[in-house]
């Protein structure tokens, strides 16, 4: 199985940046861009997400920011 578990979406890895999960950015066959997050630390993470915890708006909006940003970079060096 393997080790790492690869995500597009933008909100997600907003919500694993707050939670100090690391995520690496890259660029796909298909000229996509994913992330690259550990199996092992995703899974809590996730049920914290979807169990709807409080985190702080301001926090979010600039983590949301700096994934779309790294989304748009990329995109620009293909």
């Amino acid at each position: 199985m393997k080790k790492t578990i690869e995500i597009e979406d933008a909100s997600v890895v907003a919500f694993l940046t707050l939670k100090e999960i690391p995520t690496t950015p890259f660029i796909r066959n298909d000229g996509r861009v994913s992330f690259r997050v550990d199996r092992n630390s995703l899974q809590d993470a996730l049920d914290e997400m979807h169990k709807n915890v409080t985190v702080r708006i301001l926090d979010y909006i600039s983590a949301l920011k700096s994934t779309k940003n790294i989304i748009f970079n990329l995109k620009c060096m293909q």
